[in-house]
């Protein structure tokens, strides 16, 4: 049995990279992203049905439609062994995001804990894969594995 602890931060209003990295609307993005990580949530949580995954989304004041969406989405998700939960952030900002987000993670952690922005688009298996190769891992050697993305083109010189 492994718990999963999720940590999902959302907003739809703006992004501090800037507009010209999304094909759409920042609203689009943030929708198609976020269900594409729900599908893979709910295929991981069908093949492992011993697991347990908790998702928290902490949403950074974005508009109404989209936080109607994110509600939607507590309800569809949310069964059996997957838990979501939305909390609105009280300030505003992606510091403020990361910070709550971490604080979550290192009060509720247990096993795993991921962090997940709303512009990370999913294949269904993608979460089943990370959470069996992390498990392989963690057999294989002894000891947890820690995977930290840094993903940002600007800085590989």
């Amino acid at each position: 049995m492994v718990d999963v602890y999720y940590c999902l931060q959302t907003c739809d209003i703006n992004s501090w990279q800037g507009s010209e990295r999304y094909a759409g609307t920042k609203t689009e993005i943030v929708r198609k992203c976020v269900t594409s990580f729900f599908k893979s949530v709910a295929y991981a949580a069908k093949e492992r049905p011993e697991s347990t995954h908790r998702v928290l989304i902490i949403d950074d004041h974005s508009t109404s439609a989209t936080v109607e969406f994110l509600h939607k989405c507590v309800k569809e998700y949310t069964k059996d062994n997957i838990y979501v939960e939305f909390v609105p952030l009280q300030k505003t900002g992606v510091v403020e995001s990361i910070k709550t987000c971490y604080e979550y993670m290192t009060k509720e952690g247990k096993d795993l804990v991921y962090q997940v922005q709303d512009d990370y688009l999913y294949t269904e298996t993608a979460i089943f894969e990370m959470i069996d190769v992390f498990m392989q891992l963690r057999n294989d050697v002894q000891t947890d594995a820690i995977v930290a993305s840094f993903h940002d083109h600007r800085y590989w010189k």
